[in-house]
């Protein structure tokens, strides 16, 4: 997550990506670092321990959103306005 924000707060576009299990965490920490608003795609948890295929099915699931956050069609930033 941090190393998305990162990477947004140079220019290159970047994607987070996190399960379902971590949003809270996510959000968390983009708050931490100024942008309550940051934009990561969600992967069904868990991931570890899952077939190739499931993997694959997962991954196709949030593949519109990558592409979306990337596009600039979802900000992947928001940052707080002091």
């Amino acid at each position: 997550m941090a190393d998305g924000i990162n990477f947004e707060k140079r220019g290159i576009p970047a994607v987070s990506i996190l399960t379902t299990s971590f949003t809270r965490s996510g959000d968390a920490m983009a708050r931490r670092y100024g942008f309550p608003g940051y934009q990561y795609a969600m992967v069904r948890h868990p991931l570890g321990g899952v077939s190739p295929e499931e993997c694959k099915q997962k991954a196709a699931e949030i593949l519109e959103d990558v592409i979306a956050i990337l596009a600039g069609e979802k900000a992947a930033i928001a940052p707080t306005v002091s």
